[in-house]
């Protein structure tokens, strides 16, 4: 490219018709055009790269080659990936909080506080377990009088006396 350059503004001199000692304004002009060229052409490589480094940073969070872009263009394919980054971004927080609680557990069980641990949460849900079992007694008991049309003594103004066990 060098080469050519210097060729065409040798030309551009060689045909001007002031001496070959002096440059006219003319070959000024013709000389600051084409460097002005050259400085523009190199701003449109560099962009062209540019733009390349960013299209195959969204062909890699799009997975797809460069297909995504061609089809949805420069603004979709950026913002999509944002939505693609932030998703992953809140899925490795949640995997690192994981890894975090597991290192947590496996240092109780090394240090043999791991069975206490769990045998809180055991009880906790044991609680649990049988505070919807008397519930559904309950409910079951309620369903029974309901059905044989029997009174509970909670649908009388006697006092409750456990009648059926649903009153509990």
């Amino acid at each position: 490219m060098e080469k050519e350059r210097n060729a065409f503004i040798s030309a551009v001199n060689n045909r001007c018709s002031i001496s070959r000692t002096t440059t006219c304004t003319n070959c000024k002009v013709v000389t600051t055009a084409v460097e002005y060229q050259e400085q523009l052409q190199a701003k449109l490589d560099r962009v062209k790269q540019e733009n390349q480094s960013f299209g195959n940073v969204l062909a890699i969070i799009h997975r797809d080659g460069g297909h995504y872009i061609t089809e949805h263009g420069h603004h979709k394919a950026s913002r999509d990936a944002i939505d693609i980054v932030s998703g992953l971004r809140g899925e490795n927080e949640h995997l690192c909080n994981t890894v975090d609680a597991t290192r947590y557990d496996i240092d109780c069980y090394l240090n043999g506080t791991l069975e206490a641990k769990l045998r809180e949460k055991l009880d906790l849900l044991q609680a649990e377990l049988d505070t919807c079992k008397h519930g559904l007694q309950y409910e079951k008991t309620r369903a029974n009088i309901i059905q044989n049309n029997s009174t509970c003594c909670r649908d009388s103004d006697s006092n409750c006396n456990g009648c059926l066990g649903c009153c509990g």
